[in-house]
């Protein structure tokens, strides 16, 4: 969509990488707080705290995270129907682009 408006590509791209990154460091800050505020400390026995807060951060944190994600991507669809609208006006601006030079 950022080359309909702006003739670019590269924010797609820096777009992408920015989010592939705070993904990969939410994924690992998020379940180290909850393991840490349930009293998780690393090779010894557990608590029944600590076990249960290994339980949620593995199983069920991504299971909310998925939900909110697929809920996300249902307004997504939106903007997917509008693919072939935004293809043409690539190809318009291409064209129109080749004709001037």
């Amino acid at each position: 969509m950022e080359e309909r408006l702006s003739g670019t590509r590269f924010l797609t791209a820096v777009g992408s990488a920015f989010c592939i990154q705070l993904g990969s460091g939410f994924g690992s800050f998020i379940p180290s707080k909850i393991l840490a505020a349930a009293g998780f400390v690393a090779h010894r026995t557990q608590t029944a705290q600590a076990s249960s807060a290994i339980s949620f951060s593995f199983i069920w944190l991504p299971v909310i995270i998925y939900a909110v994600v697929a809920a996300i991507m249902v307004f997504y669809f939106k903007y997917e129907r509008m693919e072939n609208q935004i293809k043409s006006d690539l190809l318009e601006r291409a064209d129109k682009r080749e004709a001037a030079e």
